[in-house]
């Protein structure tokens, strides 16, 4: 065997090595983004989780988002302050959820769960009517958005309209 053949031996086991460190390096940066999208998943549910804790987080509490989703009694002007900022902070949250969802930031559940909570509210008129004036005034800017929950929205007026009177 001359120099030149081992030289050549040489060579392919360096290129071998350098292959099977690369693909160790593409394996071990897959496994981090997985466990990083689990993790913002993490987050981002127990994020919205807390923040609908604390709207329900006293008797007090409960029984006024309670009465200002599903009656149709009248709201004082800081009832209504409230409500519109409880609704402020979850549908901001939710879009959130939503755009890290669409960029594969977050596990792909996170869209049905955020849509499932986006459609419980949404069933309630008073959110729906909340939604008609702060869908231009805050979340204008993401018409993809806007577009998601109006279909959710459409949906729920939907329903109201076949579901059997209650009367």
């Amino acid at each position: 065997m001359t120099l030149e053949h081992i030289y050549y031996i040489g060579q392919t086991v360096a290129v071998v090595a350098v292959l099977g460190t690369l693909i160790t390096l593409v394996v071990q940066m897959r496994r981090a983004e997985n466990l990083t999208r689990v993790e913002i998943t993490r987050a981002v549910a127990t994020e919205a989780t807390n923040l609908q804790l604390a709207l329900f987080n006293s008797p007090e509490a409960a029984a006024f988002m309670h009465r200002a989703l599903y009656t149709s009694e009248p709201l004082t002007d800081a009832e209504t302050l409230r409500f519109s900022l409880s609704m402020n902070s979850l549908l901001v949250s939710l879009e959130v959820a939503w755009m890290m969802a669409g960029r594969g930031f977050v596990e792909s559940i996170t869209i049905p769960r955020t849509q499932g909570t986006i459609r419980e509210y949404m069933s309630s008129p008073r959110a729906r009517s909340w939604w008609k004036g702060a869908r231009n005034t805050w979340f204008a800017p993401n018409p993809y958005f806007c577009a998601f929950v109006d279909r959710l929205v459409a949906s729920a007026e939907q329903a109201e309209r076949e579901a059997p009177d209650a009367s």
